[in-house]
């Protein structure tokens, strides 16, 4: 049973990111960057993942192999919020933080969940590197202005 839990999990984290670029627009060639971000977002989160058994006796990779896929959830997950076409930049950088501020929120009920009793540990470093996540996406996302701007005309 566990393994065809295991198998289904798999399933999704193919399925709901071709979901998700289906969303943003793949037959735009002007969202591709957008499409860029959540890709390496959503390989940031799946690919430590996959590499931990890889790893078990180094415990220096291991460690960030258990942090960095916050860092990537968090980097990914805003992007959704961009699928709408007619939008302008200035509403997009609005959006963007509204859903990064909606990713948070599930993170950090993530976290609080895994205080009860039997659902694993509680991690502080989970959450900064959410954060992290969070506020690289967002820089990058005012910081290539020019890139992005042409998107949302």
């Amino acid at each position: 049973m566990f393994e065809v839990g295991q198998l289904i999990g798999k399933i999704v984290l193919v399925i709901f990111p071709l979901f998700i670029i289906y969303l943003l627009g793949v037959k735009d060639k002007k969202r591709l960057s957008i499409i860029l971000l959540f890709v390496t977002g959503w390989i940031l989160y799946v690919l430590p993942m996959e590499l931990r058994p890889v790893f078990k006796t180094n415990h220096i990779v291991l460690f960030w192999l258990g942090i960095i896929p916050n860092f990537g959830c968090a980097f990914a997950l805003p992007i959704i919020g961009l699928r709408h076409k007619k939008m302008t930049f200035s509403e997009a950088k609005i959006k963007l933080l509204i859903y990064s501020l909606y990713t948070f929120g599930l993170l950090l009920a993530f976290e609080l969940i895994s205080l009860i009793k039997g659902f694993g540990t509680f991690d502080w470093l989970d959450l900064g590197m959410s954060i992290c996540g969070l506020t690289t996406l967002n820089i990058i996302f005012r910081g290539y202005k020019t890139k992005f701007k042409r998107i949302f005309e």
